[in-house]
C-alpha cells in the first residue's frame, strides 16, 4: 500500500559502485502512479548513492546529488513493466520494457553502502504496488542499447557479482 513497506537490503562495502559499471533491473507493477515512487534507493539525503525512481510526471528517473537522467515514456498502472539502469563508459541509461528512454553523463563516485527497495526508509516516495526479480550487478553494464526484456526470472550473470535480491519480492 506504499506505507512503511520496503526492503532493507543491508549494508556492505560490496554496494559501493565507485565510478564503475553497474546494472540495476526489476519488474514493477504500480497499483497507483500518483506522486514520486521509489524503486531502489540509498539512505535518503546521501549524495553518493543511487536513487532510482518514478517521478511525479510518471517518468523513470536516476538521481544522485543531482538529476542524472529522466525517462521520456510514461510508467502506467496495472501492468508489469521491466525497468533498468545500466552505467558504462561515463553514461547511465534508463530502460523501460527494453527501450532506451533516457540517458545522462555519469562519472559519479558512488560510495553508499546501504540500499533499500520500494523506499529509502525515510518516506522519499514509497512504492504503491509490487516489485519482483530485483537484480543488482556490480562491474557490468548489461544493457547499452534497446533489448528484448527477460521473460523468465532473473538469474546470476557469468563473470559478474550479483549483489542482491535474485528471488521475487513484493
Amino acid at each position: 500500500d506504499g506505507t512503511g513497506d520496503y526492503l532493507n537490503v543491508g549494508s556492505s562495502s560490496d554496494y559501493t559502485f565507485g565510478t564503475g559499471d553497474y546494472t540495476i533491473e526489476m519488474f514493477v507493477y504500480h497499483t497507483s502512479i500518483s506522486g514520486q515512487q521509489t524503486y531502489f534507493s540509498d539512505v535518503f539525503g546521501n549524495s553518493a548513492g543511487v536513487y532510482f525512481y518514478k517521478d511525479s510526471n510518471h517518468k523513470l528517473g536516476l538521481y544522485y546529488s543531482g538529476q542524472i537522467a529522466t525517462g521520456n515514456t510514461n510508467i502506467v498502472s496495472n501492468k508489469w513493466t521491466h525497468i533498468a539502469i545500466s552505467r558504462t563508459g561515463g553514461t547511465s541509461r534508463l530502460f523501460q520494457d527494453g527501450i532506451l528512454v533516457g540517458s545522462g553523463s555519469d562519472t559519479t563516485d558512488l560510495t553508499a553502502t546501504r540500499y533499500y527497495i520500494a523506499d529509502s526508509a525515510s518516506s522519499s516516495g514509497e512504492m504503491f504496488g509490487f516489485i519482483s526479480n530485483v537484480r543488482v550487478i556490480k562491474g557490468t553494464a548489461l544493457y547499452t542499447s534497446n533489448f528484448t526484456p527477460p521473460t523468465s526470472p532473473l538469474t546470476n550473470v557469468t563473470n559478474t557479482k550479483l549483489l542482491c535480491c535474485q528471488s521475487n519480492t513484493s
